[in-house]
């Protein structure tokens, strides 16, 4: 089971009109796809940021500062970081653009987290 937070943007009139379910903890797919899953994510400040750092590191080992075996440890240590951080920078971004915490909810997947909280919702909308 996994803690899901969940996040609604909300229209003038006060309606909710769209949630957004984000999974708390480490994010596998951070780590292993690096710049490809913060660009699926639209993180591209921290994609760009991330580029940067690799190409950086690239110089620097070009340049025999860095030793290759240094750089792979950079590289997974930056690897480790997305995997960790990943999911706080969506929320941030997710904030960023208007959505708020509505409700946490421990579910086992996603697509369960949102059936809980809709039923939630319809629940407490049928009171």
């Amino acid at each position: 089971m996994h803690s899901y937070t969940i996040y609604e943007k909300r229209d003038g009139a006060g309606n909710a009109i769209e949630y957004c379910y984000i999974a708390e903890g480490f994010s596998f797919y951070g780590f292993i796809f690096g710049i490809f899953w913060l660009l699926y994510n639209a993180l591209w400040k921290e994609a760009v940021q991330l580029a940067l750092l690799a190409i950086l590191i690239r110089e620097l080992v070009m340049a025999s500062v860095l030793t290759p075996t240094l750089s792979s440890l950079l590289y997974f240590t930056i690897s480790i970081f997305v995997g960790m951080l990943g999911r706080d920078w969506i929320q941030k971004d997710l904030k960023n653009h208007g959505f708020q915490i509505s409700d946490v909810i421990i579910a086992s997947s996603e697509s369960d987290a949102e059936f809980r909280h809709l039923s939630i919702l319809n629940t407490s909308n049928n009171v």
